[in-house]
């Protein structure tokens, strides 16, 4: 007889699990990753020389960014900062729900209050934004710009008594008073227009129109008179920015 005898030493494989969570891509050796999985794996040698596979379990969320689109009037707070003049530069940056980066971009446009002061006068009364002034002082009107802003308009109005003021004028209005742009005169037969700054100078003349364009013209008092079937008329128009 002849008897042999086996000494066997068996190794066994091994498998293991990886988890991570990442935002927007995940590096895992060699391999970027930028969606979750649960099916990449990585095959190696354990100490005992067999396959050792690691599988991984990724989450992978994703940063976000936003717009904010804002108006304002003069100034704006956004995230403790003050801003006075229009924007799209302005970013800030948290984090979402998933723990990412998420940035918010202000875009902001600022439009601005208006302030004008009139220095006129008048023989017997003077008519403004509806109202007949009979008497000199300092008066004041609120409005809104056309950007929905405040827009304070001051009167410095002397009233002197001397002849009679001009009856034709009775029934010649001018809309909107400030403005910013078009100036729409009611009136029978208009037949000019002319306008004139506050030193009195010329600046313009319309003819067979009841509609003139002020938009290029600087912000102030401007003086329209008015030709018409019943002779001429005299109106203060306030232009704004």
């Amino acid at each position: 007889d002849s008897t042999t005898t086996l000494h066997l030493t068996v190794n066994h494989s091994t498998t293991g699990d990886t988890a991570a969570t990442a935002c927007d891509s995940y590096t895992w050796h060699g391999t970027i990753y930028t969606s979750s999985t649960d099916a990449a794996t990585y095959v190696t040698t354990n100490a005992a020389g067999c396959d050792s596979t690691v599988t991984l379990h990724l989450a992978v969320n994703h940063s976000i960014t936003v717009d904010t689109v804002v108006t304002a009037c003069d100034s704006y707070e956004w995230n403790g900062t003050v801003y006075t003049n229009s924007t799209d530069a302005a970013t800030y940056v948290t984090t979402n729900a998933a723990g990412c980066d998420s940035t918010v971009t202000l875009h902001l446009t600022v439009n601005y209050s208006a302030e004008v002061t009139i220095v006129d006068s008048a023989q017997n009364s003077y008519v403004w934004n509806g109202d007949t002034l009979t008497e000199s002082g300092t008066y004041t009107y609120s409005t809104t710009t056309v950007e929905g802003c405040d827009s304070t308009v001051t009167l410095v109005l002397t009233i002197t008594s001397v002849g009679v003021d001009d009856v034709a004028a009775v029934n010649v209005y001018i809309y909107p008073n400030p403005t910013r742009d078009y100036v729409t005169i009611v009136a029978d037969e208009i037949i000019s227009i002319e306008v004139f700054d506050v030193v009195g100078r010329k600046v313009a003349t319309y003819a067979n129109t009841n509609r003139i364009d002020l938009s290029a013209f600087d912000s102030g008092s401007y003086t329209l008179r008015i030709r018409h079937a019943y002779g001429s008329t005299l109106r203060r128009v306030v232009k704004t920015n």
